[in-house]
């Protein structure tokens, strides 16, 4: 009977330790998660950021392009008034 007893303390104590170590890796594993979490954030928030930039690079882009052509039809639109016969 003491044998027993002894073997449940055993037990109980292994137990104990385990659900401890347990304990610690779930801990652990939420840490990573977090710092996971804050890192794909600011990835996030950099691609935001260089996404920005490029709409407001290619938005430059589309006005220098149609100010050109605007330019460009008006001066053929004038040569074409002026070398026509009224």
């Amino acid at each position: 009977m003491m044998s027993q007893n002894r073997q449940s303390t055993i037990d109980r104590d292994r137990a104990e330790h385990d659900y401890q170590e347990v304990e610690l890796l779930q801990d652990k594993m939420n840490i990573l998660r977090e710092v996971e979490i804050v890192e794909l954030t600011q990835l996030l928030k950099d691609q935001q950021q260089r996404l920005q930039r490029l709409e407001e690079l290619l938005l430059q882009r589309l006005d220098r392009i149609t100010a050109y052509k605007e330019e460009n039809n008006l001066d053929s639109s004038r040569s074409h008034d002026e070398s026509s016969p009224d």
